[in-house]
């Protein structure tokens, strides 16, 4: 998704960015590429502490490796727009994605607490399958902690004193079971397909079905828009490679019959 069609949504839940920009003569476009993902995929997020569940308990990121994926969003549970519609879209793709995955959110302002998890839980709990609550994980972090995750995901924000709100990226990341960035969705509104398919990825290929694996075969997966989209050049060699086999299978059987018609 280009940064344009999520320009409007961005600056509507930050209000401050559009005055800031005429303060200082800078256009809405260089904010937004300001707070853009600084991609490093194959990063290992570091196993950080310092963070508290929507129940007040106090968990670390390892808690959440080692099993499955991991669907990682960044944000906070007071913005007023952008972080509440991300959420919404990606909990409501993940409803038809039946690779196995946590969802784990962690707030990167560090005043909220686990009371504004805890406000947004029930809600977003709501949007998980049958049974998939235990599979969703809304955290608070102190400074230290949001500093390391932050930095290791590429992700840069800023508090507007004036408004209290925060200027960051939208989109969210896909991590391996050990906690390593797989890919980046940047923008709102990502398909249950790239989704499923970078979640494909970050099992290591053990999961998914025959149709997925062809389907990453003939894709090309582009990180400015964290979008899959079929590779021309792959299928056409596919088809040309296929094409071959027949006529190379055809010229075989014609010369077998030919030497069966002599022996006969």
């Amino acid at each position: 998704m280009s940064t344009v069609r999520w320009l409007p949504i961005l600056l509507l839940c930050l209000g401050a960015a559009a005055p800031a920009a005429s303060r200082s003569d800078v256009s809405p476009e260089a904010h937004v590429a300001e707070f853009a993902f600084r991609q490093h995929p194959g990063q290992l997020l570091p196993r950080v502490r310092g963070m508290r569940d929507e129940q007040g308990r106090d968990v670390g990121l390892s808690d959440y490796l080692g099993r499955r994926p991991v669907v990682f969003i960044l944000g906070y549970y007071r913005c007023p727009v952008l972080c509440s519609t991300l959420m919404d879209a990606v909990l409501q793709a993940l409803q038809t994605v039946d690779i196995p995955h946590e969802v784990v959110a962690v707030s990167i302002d560090p005043a909220e607490t686990p009371t504004d998890a805890d406000r947004k839980y029930a809600y977003y709990a709501s949007l998980m399958p049958p049974g998939g609550g235990d599979r969703l994980h809304l955290l608070t972090a102190s400074a230290p902690a949001i500093s390391a995750l932050t930095n290791a995901a590429g992700f840069p924000y800023r508090r507007d004193p004036e408004t209290g709100q925060y200027l960051h990226p939208a989109g969210f990341l896909v991590l391996t079971p050990q906690g390593r960035i797989s890919r980046y969705l940047p923008g709102i509104g990502q398909s249950a397909r790239d989704i499923r398919l970078a979640l494909v990825e970050a099992s290591g290929g053990m999961v998914g079905g025959l149709a997925d694996q062809l389907v990453l075969l003939c894709s090309h997966y582009d990180p400015r828009t964290g979008r899959y989209s079929v590779a021309a050049m792959t299928m056409a060699r596919a088809v040309g490679l296929g094409t071959l086999g027949l006529l190379v299978a055809g010229l075989w059987l014609s010369r077998r019959r030919r030497r069966a018609g002599r022996t006969s």
